[in-house]
């Protein structure tokens, strides 16, 4: 869950080469942007290149091309037509994430430093799994047909943020957004044909909802550059394709395709028109495209016991250049339009799994996820750069029917420097915050699966 928001270069006025623009519009903007993290993925307003299924997240979610549980409904549904018995699938992922952040300068009691205090958030964030899958077989998966049903319901993206007010004034920085969450929760009804025994195709429809009191869209603002408050909720819908195709006894080859999913978010909340004024009642209506993607991936059994696995994803974050929400009062519209300057991204995926004959496996993965975020629009509430992540962890079969899989991973990644360069570039083209930041993120998943 999470996302944040960006501050644009005019709402910063505690360095000195900053103006600072009272337009109480700019909160709601700032609102707008808190729906738009790229990558986020997935947990805490930080973009993760692993999720959902601790299968997925040990062998570095390299998932597209193998996809044998209920939670090929997101990864390749495809591949629900490999599962023979009927499967019910439960999981919790406990995401621990934290950003650093240090200003290149800052006004700290109003005097002007190059040396500032690092600004920390973290939290501590339970994602729940579900998944069910059947082809219709009798008992041990016998007579199974060639159209098989799944569904699944997790969080595929979104975050929650918590500044400390004190910390960001001890740091000279404005308060300005102090809360923010959007989660984006899928429901997600999935079939698939195995055509024949080298190839299957699959359909998911994704219902994206933000809201049910557990999802809703929240911001809390404080003087920076006015107070506010604003929530909403909304829903939307989208749809996956999947094909899995078998050229070789040893190697199976996925392809996945998702498609955009916008969601139409409403709501209410208080804001002053005017500096200084006492803040009214005022609704919005914001639609968000969370982007494509599409993924191809292979895996392949190389030695008895021994599979391969790796996947490469593209993310069409580009197709967000500008958010435009609007308000029941329409002056506030022109000033509400925000420009974005988000790239495409990519994540590469690889992972071994090694089954211990049938009582168990152990997994272990890597992933690579570039940034989407440029220097010029990256802000202490969402840390996004070059992730590398490690992962691993294992499976043990308890008598014939449950399967417990057990899966962690860390992330690693270098201090990302973004310059000052307001001197040297156009107003409009400088980097909106200047400074230090990196991140932090641990995860572990524990997911069940039952087989009837």
């Amino acid at each position: 869950m999470r996302a944040p928001t960006r501050p644009t270069r005019s709402t910063r006025s505690t360095r000195p080469t900053r103006s600072t623009r009272s337009r109480p519009t700019r909160a709601v903007g700032l609102a707008a942007l808190m729906l738009l993290a790229p990558g986020l993925a997935r947990a805490g307003a930080f973009g993760r290149p692993n999720q959902i299924d601790a299968r997925a997240v040990g062998v570095g979610g390299a998932f597209t091309g193998l996809a044998d549980d209920p939670t090929a409904v997101w990864f390749n549904p495809a591949g629900l037509a490999q599962i023979r018995e009927t499967t019910l699938l439960a999981g919790l992922e406990l995401v621990s994430v934290g950003f650093h952040y240090t200003p290149s300068t800052c006004s700290p009691g109003g005097m002007t430093s190059t040396s500032c205090p690092e600004i920390n958030m973290s939290e501590l964030l339970p994602l729940p799994t579900l998944g069910f899958s059947t082809r219709f077989a009798s008992r041990g998966g016998h007579d199974a047909s060639r159209l098989a049903l799944g569904f699944g319901s997790f969080v595929t993206m979104g975050g929650v943020v918590d500044f400390d007010q004190a910390a960001l004034v001890n740091a000279g920085e404005q308060r300005g957004i102090i809360h923010a969450q959007v989660a984006l929760y899928e429901m997600v009804p999935s079939l698939a044909y195995k055509v024949n025994d080298a190839l299957a195709v699959g359909l998911s429809l994704r219902a994206g909802v933000m809201g049910l009191g557990l999802t809703n869209f929240e911001l809390r603002q404080l003087a920076h550059p006015v107070d506010a408050e604003l929530s909403g909720s909304g829903a939307g819908f989208g749809f996956g394709l999947g094909v899995l195709v078998r050229p070789l006894s040893w190697l199976q080859v996925g392809a996945n395709y998702r498609s955009r999913l916008s969601v139409t978010v409403t709501g209410d909340g208080t804001i002053p028109l005017t500096q200084g004024a006492t803040p009214q009642r005022v609704g919005f209506t914001l639609t968000v495209p969370w982007p494509q993607a599409f993924s191809v991936g292979a895996a392949a059994t190389l030695a008895p016991g021994l599979r391969l696995l790796s996947s490469v994803d593209w993310t069409d974050w580009s197709s967000f250049d500008a958010l435009a929400p609007q308000f029941s009062d329409p002056n506030l519209n022109a000033n509400g339009r925000l420009l974005l300057d988000y790239r495409d991204s990519y994540t590469v995926h690889a992972g071994a799994e090694y089954a211990l004959g049938e009582a168990g496996a152990v997994r272990a993965g890597y992933a690579f996820d570039s940034a989407a975020i440029p220097d010029r629009t990256l802000d202490r509430q969402l840390q996004d750069g070059p992730r590398h992540t490690v992962g691993g962890g294992g499976g043990l079969r308890l008598g014939g029917r449950i399967w417990i899989d057990l899966a962690g991973e860390l992330f690693f990644g270098s201090t990302r420097v973004v310059l000052d360069n307001s001197m040297s570039v156009p107003r409009y083209q400088a980097n909106t915050a200047p400074g230090r930041y990196s991140a932090t993120l641990i995860s572990v998943e524990l997911t069940g699966r039952y087989q009837f």
